[in-house]
């Protein structure tokens, strides 16, 4: 995860839904991304919603799909840079 300006969001964190019914057991509740703003998640092959929170308020959601016999897949999340008040 980053900010349009390019910096690591670290200490998101990561939410997941499984869209499939009956859903495929999810091994941890939440995640988060460390100091490069990178995370890892083991999920079984599926469809799902992640949830992108930071400092307590969403800032992203992605439908991503996981194929059968797909052991990585990866995607950017750029979110955009806040405006201070």
């Amino acid at each position: 995860m980053r900010s349009q300006s390019g910096q690591p969001l670290r200490g998101v964190v990561v939410l997941v839904d499984p869209l499939d019914k009956p859903s495929p057991p999810i091994p941890d509740v939440a995640n988060a991304t460390d100091q490069a703003g990178y995370y890892y998640w083991a999920l079984p092959p599926g469809r799902y919603r992640l949830s992108f929170i930071h400092n307590g308020t969403r800032i992203a959601t992605r439908d991503v799909a996981i194929p059968d016999g797909r052991r990585i897949v990866s995607f950017d999340v750029v979110i955009a840079d806040r405006k201070e008040p």
